[in-house]
């Protein structure tokens, strides 16, 4: 390996050819969208063989998040990935020592991400920071619940939405119309559906007869009642404090790693990044992947 560097605009579709060797599940409809609405060049750190190759590549996206009260601007880190033919040889490893301190230098307080392996992550000093239920629900306790009416995916209404949702809790994305409008287009692809009540929204992606929602917000209960009398299993990520009532399994969610100390307990209360991370655990709460 020769090199690791922000990659270049002439190298973009480069990167997007790394994307799909890395992550062959992705349909081509995926991959063409995140590239144009949700990563560029100057987020992407690629690493280089010895004769100039791009081999693999991590996504250092800006996002800002609330926590413990306070506005954080974070690092997400997505599309970890290395060429099939060049893993298990500590390439993703120097990816993230590289990364680190073009983090601070960006302004970034903090790194979080979803892990695919939460020990690997562990050995790169993250540690467990959102908790969430993942998995079947248990579609028995909607059976009494009325079939909520349907209104039209609406960016500004989910918006309002979200935010009183997320307001008792912390770690999540702060967002915008523009990101909502994002969403609904991303859910718009392919084997993808959005549905929205007066009063809650789900994103969904559709695998057979099964829906698997990615994120749902407001009211839940209307939302997973709409998607269980349309497909005949619904799997979903719901808060921790859902997961007893749907019948699903805690699992690691996201993941966290300091990068500036002082800041990111700045106006929080805490003395040192470890109280306050894991004071902001037993509340927090996101549903971005990526």
């Amino acid at each position: 390996m020769n090199d690791i560097r922000i990659i270049k605009q002439s190298e973009y579709d480069d990167a997007k050819r790394v994307w799909r060797l890395c992550f062959p599940d992705d349909s081509d409809e995926f991959i063409d969208y995140y590239f144009a609405r949700r990563t560029s060049p100057e987020f992407i750190l690629g690493a280089f063989s010895s004769c100039g190759e791009l081999i693999g590549t991590i996504h250092l996206l800006p996002r800002e998040i609330s926590f413990l009260g306070h506005p954080k601007r974070i690092c997400f880190v997505a599309g970890v990935g290395t060429v099939p033919s060049m893993r298990h040889k500590g390439i993703a490893s120097a990816m993230f020592e590289a990364a680190y301190p073009l983090m601070k230098k960006r302004g970034f307080c903090a790194s979080i991400l979803q892990p695919f392996n939460v020990g690997f992550y562990e050995r790169l000093g993250y540690e467990p920071f959102v908790y969430a239920g993942i998995g079947e629900i248990n579609t028995a306790c909607l059976l009494d619940v009325p079939l909520p009416c349907v209104v039209a995916p609406d960016a500004d209404k989910m918006l309002s939405i979200y935010n009183a949702f997320m307001r008792p809790f912390t770690g999540f994305a702060l967002r915008d119309k523009a990101c909502f409008e994002n969403l609904i287009s991303e859910f718009s692809l392919s084997g993808s559906v959005t549905v929205m009540t007066e009063n809650s929204y789900a994103f969904c992606c559709i695998e057979g007869s099964c829906a698997n929602v990615y994120e749902s917000a407001g009211d839940i209960t209307t939302s997973l009642t709409l998607l269980a009398s349309r497909y005949s299993s619904v799997k979903a990520l719901v808060p921790t404090l859902y997961s007893d009532v749907f019948g699903v399994k805690q699992s690691v969610f996201n993941m966290i790693k300091v990068i500036d100390e002082d800041v990111l307990i700045s106006h929080t209360g805490f003395s040192t990044a470890s109280e306050a991370v894991a004071h902001a655990k037993k509340t927090a709460l996101s549903f971005d992947r990526y």
